[in-house]
């Protein structure tokens, strides 16, 4: 009788342990009286299959015992298809970077082979089942270990992208589990370089036009195969998510055309039974791809010390797996075996997404932002940020234009500047110095000769989305939405949250007050009335398809866009009192004067009588997007085509254009007889309100697309800015000159500041809302993506 091969009698007790039949008394490959077997017949007979695993994108996984070792690992023989063609030098390159790979909630690949037998790559066994097998035996995940799930993928995915590697097939197959709760992402960086090689070779067989399974593909994957970048494996992550927490995969059991085309026309639905909190962190990685969080994000949301309260245990934590030591060359047709090591091929610098620590404090002390510096200054180069901007060059000195007009003249009053005071607004009440979370950083060159007054310190608050409208003062409240889908109302003072809506879909327009009435709409097509005192749902009604314009409103009428190509004209209590048809979709935010709206178009200014319900077009050009502002029968509105103009609020007529480098879409402000406008050429414009002759214009280093703000600051008044550049800017109102600016951390897009309290108040495309001292520019730092602890999911 032959002896037994080693590892045979443990491959026995494996099988055994799971109670499956023990299989043959003698593994293929032991010696007998035949003769002895080929080469290629030992690499395919290595190892003893124990239990399949099912099959994932790349190809069959089963559990197995390598005979070599007599070690149990995860193989994945991968499909013909994949490997067609491709020199098996390429494979074993291709390999030993995958293995050089370090992270968290890795599974690194112990060992790999090629040749007639198939192509494989092996991964020790952690003793439990893939994700899709145990909710397929068990059903869906507990709704408190989903967090710790998202925390652990998140941070396995995070150091993937922060080695510039991207999973690129992550699927319920692709997540190993244990019996302890441990879990390790597989198939990583293997399938991307082998789909470039297929799409551009055409090798991949007849019909298979997809490269995975289209349920957790994005449709920007699915529309282009050979895509694949680091946001496709954030909405993967999503789908993967989903699926755990209900049992079910997205689009339901569908074939995978028809998969696909449900996933290109609409994102995966999110279970309304789950908890809140998880519903919302499953739908911000199933965003459009600008909207979506990356994952380091996502790792520090789910295991922030917040859901403490919520799941049962902590997120576990681990250290990052040591792939084994980089193999010595051998010829590419024999199988690669390579005990654990020192990790070789590291990255070049620590990995922030590695593995990101549940918070465990504050975060670290930053070094300041910069307050007040020249405008000419070169300043550092911020933390990079996702997509990258590239920075500005040294800005030039303001220039003023002579101009025969008189200037406006410093420490008059604001008229008509519909971000700077809404109706009703007032100061915040004296509260006395309140603690802020993570202190704030003063500008190294503020003037320090005069502090701040009580109760006005500098804050910042984190909201979970992109801030894509103009904050609002109210009383001593600032609202501010979010593309989280909530509305957030905030002490003025401090930045404490006191209440918070939530609506079904992002809000990409800003709120409004009237009568102590907020309203606020959103992508859902709904509009809602709120009590500023406790956000309590007052009324609401669908007013179209989505709404994507900051309501107006006065004592008379409200005042909205819509996604359906509408300009609708309401009640304060909700009913419609007149529809008028636009060209296109009205994103403009609306503005009334003497019971007209004033709305822009891609056509021009849409015009409509809130009473009777007449309406006319305006043939001013492009003013797609363009936010009006009406004041003292004149209506200031930019186009597309870089002018300013002047229109009688009852004819329409044109009292005079001022021409700009760039496209005005930000509302301007008019003041003290000037009209303040800001441009895509990073201009800030002033013109004479009488006769459009310019008075003076100031470079920023980025476009300015969220217009601009007159109001107080240190006695006197000055226009506020803010800019793509990641910065917010105080500009003195005579003259233009820089007085001070503020980093941001992040891009301001159609965000407008608002000035109140002596704080300005400016959010930005990260979610930050900056409260900042308006005389000094002094304000609390941004926190780096790494420790970017969002308060609330």
């Amino acid at each position: 009788m032959g002896r037994l091969v080693p590892g045979h009698r443990r491959h026995v007790a494996v099988r055994r342990g799971l109670g499956l039949p023990a299989g043959r008394d003698r593994p293929r490959g032991a010696v007998g009286r035949t003769a002895p077997v080929s080469a290629d017949r030992a690499r395919r007979n290595r190892f003893e299959r124990v239990e399949p695993l099912g099959a994932g994108v790349l190809g069959e996984r089963h559990r197995a015992v390598d005979v070599r070792t007599g070690r149990t690992v995860v193989v994945t023989w991968l499909h013909p298809h994949w490997t067609r063609g491709l020199p098996p030098e390429a494979f074993s390159k291709l390999m030993h970077e995958v293995r050089g790979v370090p992270g968290p909630f890795l599974g690194v690949p112990a060992d790999y082979g090629t040749g007639e037998g198939g192509w494989w790559f092996a991964v020790e066994d952690a003793g439990g089942a893939p994700l899709a097998q145990r909710v397929g035996r068990a059903g869906p995940l507990p709704p408190e270990e989903v967090p710790a799930l998202a925390h652990r993928l998140a941070s396995g995915l995070a150091a993937l992208h922060e080695a510039s590697v991207v999973h690129g097939a992550l699927t319920p197959s692709a997540v190993l589990l244990d019996g302890a709760g441990g879990v390790r992402l597989i198939d990583y960086a293997v399938l991307p370089p082998l789909v470039r090689r297929a799409v551009s070779t055409g090798s991949l067989p007849p019909g298979h036009t997809l490269r995975g399974d289209p349920a957790y593909m994005s449709p920007q994957a699915i529309a282009d195969p050979g895509r694949i970048r680091a946001d496709d494996d954030v909405y993967a992550l999503g789908a993967v998510l989903l699926y755990a927490a209900t049992g079910r995969r997205p689009f339901d059991d569908r074939d995978m055309l028809a998969t696909a085309a449900a996933a290109l026309r609409s994102a995966p639905d999110v279970d309304r039974s789950l908890p809140p909190r998880v519903r919302r962190l499953i739908g911000s990685c199933l965003r459009p791809p600008v909207y979506r969080p990356p994952a380091a994000r996502i790792a520090v949301r789910a295991g922030h010390r917040r859901w403490a309260g919520f799941r049962k245990q902590g997120p576990v934590q681990e250290k990052a797996s040591a792939p084994p030591a980089s193999p010595p060359p051998v010829p590419a047709t024999e199988p690669q075996t390579t005990p654990s090591g020192t990790p070789t091929g590291t990255a070049s610098r620590p990995s922030a997404g590695t593995h990101v620590e549940p918070a465990c404090g504050p975060p670290a002390e930053q070094p300041p932002r910069t307050g007040a510096e020249p405008p000419a200054a070169t300043r550092s180069e911020p933390p990079p940020e996702p997509p990258p901007e590239p920075r500005p060059e040294p800005r030039p000195e303001p220039r003023a234009v002579e101009s025969a007009e008189p200037r406006a003249g410093a420490g008059r009053e604001t008229r008509a500047d519909v971000h700077s005071a809404p109706e009703g607004a007032a100061p915040p009440p004296e509260r006395g110095d309140a603690p802020i979370p993570e202190g704030p950083v003063p500008a190294p060159d503020a003037p320090r000769s005069a502090p701040s007054r009580p109760g006005r310190e500098p804050w910042i608050f984190l909201a979970d989305g992109m801030i894509d409208a103009p904050p609002v003062l109210y009383r001593d409240l600032v609202l501010v939405t979010s593309l989280d889908g909530c509305l957030y109302a905030l002490d003025a003072a401090t930045g404490a949250r006191r209440w918070r809506h939530e609506s079904a879909d992002m809000i990409e327009s800003g709120a409004a007050v009237r009568a102590g009435t907020v309203y606020v709409g959103g992508r859902d097509g709904a509009l809602h009335a709120l009590d500023p005192a406790d956000g309590t749902r007052l009324r609401s009604a669908r007013i179209g398809d989505m709404i994507g314009s900051t309501p107006a409103v006065d004592a008379d009428v409200l005042c909205v866009g819509t996604g359906t190509g509408e300009l609708v004209v309401l009640e304060h209590d909700l009913r419609v009192r007149h529809r008028t048809a636009a060209p296109d979709v009205v994103d403009s935010s609306p503005a009334l004067l003497d019971g007209r709206a004033y709305a822009g178009t891609s056509r021009g200014l849409l015009v409509v009588d809130g009473t009777t319900g007449a309406c006319a077009l305006w043939p001013v050009g492009d003013a797609h997007g363009c936010d009006p502002a009406a004041v003292d029968g004149c209506v200031h509105v930019g186009t597309a085509a870089g002018e300013v103009l002047a229109l009688d609020a009852r004819t329409g007529e044109c009292r005079w254009a001022a021409r700009t480098g760039g496209a005005v879409t930000g509302r301007p402000a008019v003041a003290g007889g000037t009209v303040f406008a800001g441009s895509r050429d990073g201009q800030v414009y002033a013109f004479a309100a009488a006769t459009g002759r310019p008075r003076w214009r100031t470079a920023t280093g980025g476009p300015v697309t969220g217009g601009v703000t007159v109001g107080p600051g240190g006695g006197t008044h000055a226009v506020y800015a803010a800019s793509r550049d990641r910065s917010l800017y105080r500009l003195d109102i005579a003259t233009g000159e820089v007085v001070w600016r503020f980093d941001t951390g992040g891009r301001v897009e159609r965000c407008a500041p608002a000035v109140g309290g002596g704080l300005v108040y400016a959010g930005t495309a990260h979610g930050h809302l900056h409260a900042v001292d308006a005389r000094t520019g002094r304000g609390v730092a941004a926190p780096p993506h790494e420790l970017d602890l969002r308060l609330e999911l």
